[in-house]
């Protein structure tokens, strides 16, 4: 099956053993690589595995990422099951305190039930819902506070997409609903921040808190934040293979607008070849036809000569004379 989900090539078992895979969602195709239905089933299935700590982003997920250049949504949904791998095996380590790897639990629900376990150690809360809005999973780490000072909780929602200027902004969406997320963790002194894992440029950006609509209210908008982290932070070879796959969709692009370009100049070159026929071929024509109306003419000009020549002369006013 994850080599169904990778358009790796498929062993010849799962035609031999119809029984062991659904075929209405995965198939073999006659090159020998799997395939899959459609991204619902992808999605579906990639969730199963993660619910069972099957991941199948491994290195076999590197040599094939080549396979996905030119399918920017393919690409970045491999992406987003490639920074769950590697969180749950490295952490994250430009980010201090997620330098530690992370326990994966899937909800179901619009927020997760955040546990109050493990202590010290980030976890990440991944949703199984297709096409979950707001975010592709949040980090949560629960430390010990100061004595007789509750514990500290934070917060880190992550959005995973292959260039942050093609997606909608998550970090504003999340903080909107920044109420409903905190709802029922007051037990904790709690702190976001907010992560994109991108193919662009790591930085960061520190948010001001927005206060709240009352004096002592909880802020709108705490001040926490903002990170974005290129995929090379994550793992060298993941950045390594990403460049590569992105580099044959650039030369891919670039082949495809210089065959245009030819094509269209062959086909411009074609026109005017066709139109310079057509000037030479009237050409031709007018002077074949002036060619033919000549003889006619001379013999039109000669007839008015021999009519002009053969008229009678006017006699004289007075007639002839009388004899004497």
């Amino acid at each position: 099956m994850q080599r169904c989900l990778l358009n790796l090539p498929a062993p010849t078992l799962i035609l031999e053993r119809p029984e062991l895979i659904d075929h209405r969602f995965f198939f073999r195709r006659k090159d020998g690589t799997g395939g899959y239905s459609c991204g619902v089933v992808r999605k579906a299935v990639t969730d199963a595995l993660t619910q069972s700590q099957q991941y199948f982003v491994n290195g076999e997920f590197l040599k094939a990422m080549s396979t996905f250049y030119n399918n920017p949504s393919t690409l970045g949904f491999f992406m987003e099951y490639a920074v769950l791998y590697y969180l749950n095996n490295k952490g994250l380590s430009s980010v201090p305190i997620l330098n530690h790897r992370m326990d994966v639990r899937t909800f179901k629900t619009d927020i997760p039930d955040i546990q109050n376990d493990p202590i010290g150690t980030p976890v990440v809360y991944h949703p199984i819902d297709w096409n979950y809005k707001t975010l592709d999973g949040i980090i949560v780490l629960i430390e010990e506070g100061l004595s007789g000072r509750k514990k500290k909780l934070t917060l880190c929602p992550y959005q995973v997409t292959l260039h942050r200027a093609n997606h909608e902004d998550s970090h504003e969406v999340f903080f909107d609903n920044y109420d409903r997320w905190i709802a029922g963790l007051e037990e904790y002194d709690g702190t976001p921040m907010f992560i994109w894992f991108t193919a662009d440029d790591s930085s960061h950006v520190p948010h001001r808190a927005v206060p709240g609509s009352s004096r002592g209210a909880t802020p709108k908008r705490p001040a926490h934040t903002e990170y974005v982290v290129n995929f090379g932070d994550l793992d060298k070879d993941l950045w390594d293979k990403y460049k590569e796959a992105q580099n044959k969709a650039d030369k891919e692009k670039r082949d495809k607008k210089a065959e245009k370009a030819s094509r269209e100049k062959a086909e411009q070159e074609e026109q005017e070849e066709m139109r310079a026929a057509q000037e030479a071929m009237k050409a031709e024509q007018a002077k074949k036809g002036k060619k033919q109306d000549a003889p006619k003419k001379a013999e039109q000009e000669a007839k008015k000569a021999q009519q002009q020549a053969t008229k009678p002369t006017k006699k004289g006013r007075g007639g002839r004379r009388k004899k004497a």
